[in-house]
């Protein structure tokens, strides 16, 4: 089996029109014994991968389902800091508790400050800092919901399906390039890869080119595992 990515090469057909294709790099560098050298019309890939996104990935109700299984992840991942955050303020107010009855205690004449009180002291004072330390990080670390309004959802898929049948190539591979992670072919099958929550990203960015996100790179699969 072979993975590799495609490189674009030209061919004439029989009427002389010259076309473009998508074809393996692998086979183009190493010859047909790492890669039997898949090829496909750009045309055609293109418009296959477009058409499917404006069908599928872009419809509100599809981009519904995408978004709830995103907020369930991110709601699961919240109770766990939240637990996190309950546990080590319990610890904290432990801290605090035990050094308050060690100082009412002196305060009191029941104990005497002698060495080994101080060392305890000094051991739960440094308890608690560290404590509170990782208290106040996780706290940082906490995501307040984020709640997008279906009409936004509506406008984003609508947008993206305008975007995607307007304007040049290279704008709307950058639109594409904005939600898709890359794109895998093999005999049989286009796999259309992507992360969610980049996906949520741009409808939270008003369909604005969200930076950072991986560019639009198609790939060969050799193996029949991908999955529509």
């Amino acid at each position: 089996t072979c993975s590799g990515a495609m490189t674009l090469r030209t061919g004439t057909s029989r009427t002389g029109k010259v076309h473009r294709y998508y074809t393996c790099s692998a086979c183009a560098r190493q010859g047909k014994s790492v890669c039997k050298g898949r090829s496909i019309r750009m045309d055609k890939l293109d418009g296959l991968v477009t058409t499917h996104l404006m069908d599928r990935l872009f419809a509100p109700e599809r981009l519904d389902v995408l978004l709830a299984s995103v907020v369930a992840r991110r709601a699961e991942r919240s109770a766990s800091v939240d637990e996190r955050i309950a546990g080590l303020q319990q610890r904290a107010d432990d801290a605090d508790e035990r050094l308050r009855r060690l100082y009412a205690m002196v305060e009191d004449g029941v104990a005497v400050m002698d060495d080994l009180l101080k060392d305890r002291i000094t051991t739960l004072k440094a308890e608690r800092e560290t404590t509170y330390a990782t208290l106040t990080r996780a706290r940082g670390g906490s995501v307040a919901p984020i709640v997008i309004p279906a009409n936004k959802i509506t406008a984003f898929g609508n947008l993206m399906r305008e975007r995607l049948t307007a304007g040049g190539i290279p704008l709307r591979k950058a639109y594409l390039g904005a939600v898709i992670d890359h794109i895998e072919v093999d005999d049989y099958q286009i796999r259309i890869c992507g992360r969610k929550d980049v996906l949520e990203q741009a409808i939270l960015a008003d369909g604005g080119l969200v930076p950072g996100v991986r560019s639009f790179v198609r790939r060969w699969r050799a193996r029949k595992d991908s999955n529509l």
